[in-house]
């Protein structure tokens, strides 16, 4: 059994498919590649909420930045995927920036 992806959730990943679950506490869609052991991709709509206070940005402590997210990835890094449009955008941050990951 693999647990939720979203911090401080704790929840169970419950297998629907040979790639696609979701958690039994908060809901959220987990997904893993066709023969993987680890839900390493939550599908959204999610939102994405972000630590912002970083010594680069020069925030205030305690400033949390939101994204509306189509699927985020947990490889090395943190991927956030979304699409708006015509445009798709990706950004890559370190994980250790994720607050919490909430359906929409």
């Amino acid at each position: 059994m693999s647990i939720c992806l979203s911090p401080r959730c704790d929840g169970a990943v419950i297998v629907e498919t040979l790639t696609d679950g979701h958690c039994d506490q908060c809901g959220l869609h987990h997904r893993r590649r066709t023969g993987g052991a680890k839900w390493d991709l939550i599908v959204g709509p999610v939102v994405v909420t972000l630590s912002g206070a970083t010594a680069r940005t020069r925030t205030a402590p305690g400033y949390e930045e939101r994204i509306d997210a189509d699927a985020v990835a947990f490889k090395d890094k943190l991927t956030i995927d979304l699409t708006r449009g015509a445009a798709r955008f990706v950004t890559t941050l370190p994980a250790t920036r994720l607050v919490r990951i909430v359906a929409r």
